[in-house]
């Protein structure tokens, strides 16, 4: 009787079990297409990302194989890097103008920001997608100078951050998603600075707040558009503060040329023009001996200036000695990773290819240790004034590095403190810094800004 009442309730089962089946295999099939379409969307979302170069990262920038050789080479050569850049951009190479650019460590101020801002002109001229992406990370490259260089006067500040929120604006204008809110982040950085720099005057306040008012107008932006319109009303402003000047050439000591080094420059410079003049001349053909010749040039080159070095900072006897040395060093290990990264459109030294995540290592402590030594002479100042200035410049210079790509391992939120730790001492003593600067990295696009007042 069990035996037969077992078995006339198997078909129910059975039947319960192929609709549970049938569920499964429904959700599995439904979970397949879910997953086929996130992961077609992803695939999208990342293609569409390889044409939109990181803002935050200058040297998305760098694409190697777009780098005309026979001219980025001349940099080697010893050619003025602004002039060569000038002169790619005047051939539509805009590629190598911004490989050119990211490496330079001569231009300085408002003449390097006035190059980025060509450089993202010419991408915009161009009308391309891609080339629409890249302009808005130049550009990006003008803002932040225009936040953190000290060496700015107020006017050419004002300047530049308004031709910086001109330029998202019209990148915006042709389609790119994010470059409305740069360009009401660069205008507002820019009407802070206006507003808040205590050596302006009142009709250079109108003279700045005038080309600014378009800009902002057809950015959607009311209240922004309502603070620069009261400031055009009443440009009669008595701002609070100090404003941060650059002391930097006056901290170091310059080193003593080297003649070993000297001979080393000499031989790369010539073998670098041999290379760039012979690929000119043959189109790039049968040029291995020019480039074999370069590289062991390079290589001396590296010998000569790493003896030196230690040389010369195990005998420094001052910390404006020590300093000198480390920055004559970063703009050699600049130079190297220059070369380690195919910034002259060919591989020149695979071993500093290979050995680059080192060489970005060694750079992080070139610039940890250039803002330790700086901190350590304003420990030496004679008032808390000075003091707490120079500390506020040491950050300063450390968050410039950040934003130039030039210090891969900063640590922002820890440069941020520091800043806001020299800027509170200050205030704290009866100073106000006009223009205070935080990192924020919500801000669009993240970096340090000007904080109001």
């Amino acid at each position: 009787m069990t035996f037969d009442s077992s078995f006339t309730t198997y078909p129910t089962q059975r039947k319960r079990r192929r609709g549970l089946e049938t569920v499964f295999v429904l959700g599995f099939i439904a979970c397949l297409l879910l997953g086929v379409a996130a992961l077609g969307a992803l695939w999208y979302l990342r293609g569409e990302d390889a044409t939109s170069p990181d803002v935050a990262d200058p040297f998305s920038l760098l694409q190697p194989d777009q780098v005309l050789l026979a001219l980025a080479t001349r940099d080697l050569a010893g050619d003025p890097t602004s002039a060569l850049v000038r002169q790619a951009l005047g051939a539509n190479e805009i590629d190598t103008a911004a490989a050119l650019l990211l490496f330079d460590t001569t231009s300085t101020g408002s003449a390097r920001a006035a190059l980025w801002q060509q450089i993202a002109r010419a991408w915009r001229d161009s009308g391309e997608g891609a080339s629409l992406a890249k302009s808005v990370v130049a550009d990006a490259q003008a803002l932040h100078m225009g936040v953190l260089d000290l060496s700015l006067h107020s006017l050419e500040r004002g300047q530049l951050l308004t031709n910086a929120a001109a330029g998202f604006a019209e990148s915006a204008a042709l389609g790119n998603g994010n470059a409305r809110d740069y360009a009401i982040a660069a205008a507002t950085q820019a009407k802070r600075a206006i507003a808040q720099s205590p050596d302006l005057l009142p009709a250079q306040r109108g003279q700045l707040l005038q080309p600014l008012k378009p800009i902002v107008a057809q950015l959607n932006a009311p209240d922004l558009l309502a603070e620069v319109d009261d400031l055009l009303r009443n440009p009669f402003l008595s701002p609070a503060g100090v404003a941060l000047k650059s002391t930097w050439s006056t901290l170091y000591t310059p080193p003593a040329s080297d003649a070993g080094i000297d001979a080393a420059v000499a031989q790369r410079e010539l073998t670098a023009r041999n290379l760039a003049d012979r690929y000119a001349l043959t189109n790039g053909i049968d040029v291995e001996p020019e480039i074999e010749a370069l590289r062991q040039a390079l290589i001396a080159e590296d010998a000569a200036r790493t003896a030196w070095f230690q040389s010369a900072i195990a005998g420094a006897t001052t910390q404006q000695q020590q300093l000198g040395l480390l920055l004559e060093h970063h703009d050699w290990l600049i130079r190297k990773l220059a070369v380690a990264n195919r910034a002259y459109g060919l591989s020149l030294m695979p071993e500093w290819e290979n050995a680059r995540l080192a060489l970005e290592a060694e750079l992080n402590g070139l610039v940890s240790n250039t803002e330790t030594i700086v901190r350590a002479i304003a420990d030496a100042q004679p008032t808390p004034l000075d003091q707490n200035l120079l500390r506020a410049e040491a950050s300063m210079h450390s968050a410039q590095e950040s934003a130039a790509g030039r210090y891969p391992g900063a640590n922002n939120g820890a440069i941020s403190q520091s800043l806001r730790q020299a800027q509170d001492a200050l205030l704290a003593a009866g100073t106000t810094v006009a223009l205070p600067i935080l990192y924020e990295e919500n801000a669009a696009p993240a970096g340090f800004r000007i904080q109001a007042q």
